[in-house]
């Protein structure tokens, strides 16, 4: 939580590019105390892939290569974070 917390003011001035949504990092600090790391690190990339899904008009693939992930590994990570 520490680092994660540490990162903050880095991600607010550098957020991701596929960010399409504000990503209010003072609610993220907020639940930090009531969050695991890895379930603040889920969130945050639950909100990235969000936004580059957005960026790309729903197409997981194109998404995928922006993001420079896998195809199958985009896939992987939208269906255990619940996303669409």
């Amino acid at each position: 939580q520490a680092l994660l917390l540490a990162l903050l003011p880095a991600l607010r001035q550098h957020p991701s590019p596929f960010c399409t949504r504000g990503y209010d990092g003072d609610d993220f600090a907020d639940n930090a105390a009531s969050q695991s790391l890895a379930e603040q690190l889920s969130a945050y990339e639950r909100h990235v892939i969000q936004g580059a899904l957005e960026a790309a008009g729903g197409n997981a693939a194109l998404a995928a290569r922006n993001l420079g992930l896998p195809r199958q590994t985009l896939h992987h990570k939208i269906k255990r974070l619940g996303l669409s």
